[in-house]
């Protein structure tokens, strides 16, 4: 009898903590980044991609940077797309307070496609002082080609607050 009171007592000891456990709601840096060490040269960072998107588009930036190289981040970006679309001749990123971004369009990765989506894949560069820029004023990105402007997803605007809490002020006090 004390042996199914001791089961029991465990049972219902796992069950509660279980029920008493906060789900949280927010992003993690697994979820955003992962840097790691790449010896005399610092370390690296990579960022997830971050969606922008409209009723036929999706554009994904995903970003590769040294905290020790302030000169230069590589932009590798996908276009998904159900429009006819060759590569864009610009890529233009809509800032707050009216200003813009001309973003070179890069080199070709690969194009696919299927019966209904084109995917275009690109690589470029862009200053660090750009990249910091984006991430504190980007409100839309125009793509030669696409009717309509895309616009950060919501998850993307989660996003953004990490990566500038996370990286960019870590990179800038290296």
């Amino acid at each position: 009898m004390s042996k199914y009171i001791y089961v029991l007592s465990l049972v219902i000891i796992f069950l509660a903590s279980c029920s008493l456990r906060k789900v949280s709601n927010t992003l993690t840096s697994k979820h955003v980044y992962e840097n790691f060490y790449v010896g005399e040269n610092g370390n690296q960072w990579y960022l997830y991609p971050i969606k922008f998107k409209n009723k036929t588009t999706h554009f994904l930036l995903d970003y590769t940077l040294r905290d020790n190289v302030k000169d230069t981040v590589v932009v590798k970006y996908s276009i998904i797309t159900k429009e006819q679309l060759s590569k864009p001749k610009s890529i233009v990123f809509n800032l707050k307070g009216d200003k813009k971004y001309d973003f070179d369009t890069g080199e070709k990765i690969y194009v696919e496609t299927d019966d209904r989506v084109l995917h275009l894949r690109y690589t470029s560069i862009m200053s660090y002082e750009d990249f910091k820029t984006f991430f504190l004023t980007v409100e839309s990105i125009a793509i030669d080609g696409i009717d309509d402007p895309v616009i950060p997803a919501k998850a993307t605007i989660k996003k953004f607050d990490e990566i500038n809490r996370q990286v960019i002020s870590i990179i800038d006090n290296y």
